[in-house]
């Protein structure tokens, strides 16, 4: 047996903040999964990603968008904003060597808003089941 690593969620076509270790009988689907974890951030450009785009997966997406989850899509306009509240004198630096880092964090504060807005909703309905009200 091997282990393989598998997304807990669908998060983002190149998301994977979480990983789960499962133990699976090498199949041949195994080798097709290996190729795709090649394509991920961290192996591609080892030491960039430090946060929630550590395991994002690299793909193609269409113009203007540079981030795509099931729920969330980040588009250079959204980072150009955020380059935007940088003092001017700052920005092209920031537009040079720090665009990443500013992906990074907005994906990873709105995919956390995300996430606990799933989870409250989840704890609101398990709590209309058992007939407590707030």
């Amino acid at each position: 047996m091997t282990t393989r690593r598998i997304p807990v969620t669908a998060v983002l076509v190149v998301f994977g903040a979480f990983i789960l270790d499962v133990r699976a009988a090498e199949t041949p689907s195994a080798k097709a999964d290996a190729a795709q974890e090649s394509d991920r951030v961290h192996d591609v450009y080892p030491g960039l990603a430090s946060n929630s785009l550590t395991y994002a997966r690299l793909s193609d997406l269409p113009s203007g968008v540079i981030l795509k989850t099931d729920s969330l899509t980040i588009k250079d306009t959204d980072i150009a904003g955020e380059i935007a509240k940088v003092p001017p004198e700052m920005q092209a630096q920031v537009k040079k060597n720090a665009a990443f880092f500013m992906l990074e964090n907005l994906a990873t504060r709105q995919l956390l808003l995300s996430l606990a807005k799933a989870k409250t909703s989840q704890q609101k309905d398990a709590l209309a089941e058992m007939g407590v009200t707030q």
